[in-house]
């Protein structure tokens, strides 16, 4: 009786969790950049006022990109 071969992995799937694992990678250089951007821009501001400012203007463009991140997830039942 022959022994039945499984069926040959599809490249496709191999690149697509490559692509997915880049995308991460590429995420979190930016993230670790941006961090390190902010850094730096909190030397240049020395003064209570300066930094509620600026805390207030990065929390809102975090709360619009987690927003726009999760909008997919609304439309397309996260699939």
């Amino acid at each position: 009786m022959p022994v039945a071969r499984p069926p040959a992995r599809d490249a496709r799937y191999d690149w697509a969790a490559e692509r997915t694992l880049l995308a991460w990678v590429r995420t979190g250089l930016a993230m670790m950049g941006f961090g390190f951007v902010v850094a730096r821009f909190g030397a240049f501001l020395r003064g209570p006022a300066a930094l509620a400012i600026f805390a207030a203007l990065l929390g809102a463009v975090l709360v619009l990109l987690l927003g726009g991140g999760l909008l997919p997830f609304r439309f397309d039942g996260g699939r």
